[in-house]
Order: C-alpha cells, then structure tokens, then sequence
C-alpha cells in the first residue's frame, strides 16, 4: 500500500472503518494507479498489483526478485 500510496497520493483501499480496509487488502485486488495517475507506466502498476497481490504465492518471493524486476523495467527504459 505503501508504494500506491507513493505514486498516487491517495490510499490504495478505502472504507468506514479499519477491519473493512483489512479484508480488502487480504482478498481484493489492488486498484490500477491509472485509477489516479493515467501518466504512470504499466509496469509500474504491474509492479505494485504483484507486490500487493493477495495470493501470496503470486506476489514475488523476495525483496530481491521485485528489485530485479524493478532492475530490468527501469534498464528498458532507459534503452
């Protein structure tokens, strides 16, 4: 959430009250940036939908495979 939040300036979840924002973060897909910021690139938002992803077994497994995929968006950019 925190990386939505950064990208976009609003909450990636919002509701009355905490225990509903809860289970929305541990069941529901993560909304696109472009919900907010229509400029960011898609791997951005591909980037944050995996890193929130609710099934865990489909988030990457390690800080370090979401920085690799980070490593390579960014080596294409600039390519």
């Amino acid at each position: 959430g925190v990386l939505y939040a950064m990208a976009t300036g609003h909450a990636p979840f919002q509701a009355d009250s905490p225990l509903k924002i809860l289970r929305d973060v541990s069941s529901c897909r993560i909304p696109s940036v472009h919900r907010y910021q229509e400029s960011l690139p898609g791997w951005l938002d591909r980037l944050i939908a995996a890193i929130a992803n609710p099934v865990v077994s489909e988030r990457p497994q390690s800080a370090r495979e979401a920085a690799d995929w980070i490593r390579a968006c960014l080596m294409h950019v600039q390519s």
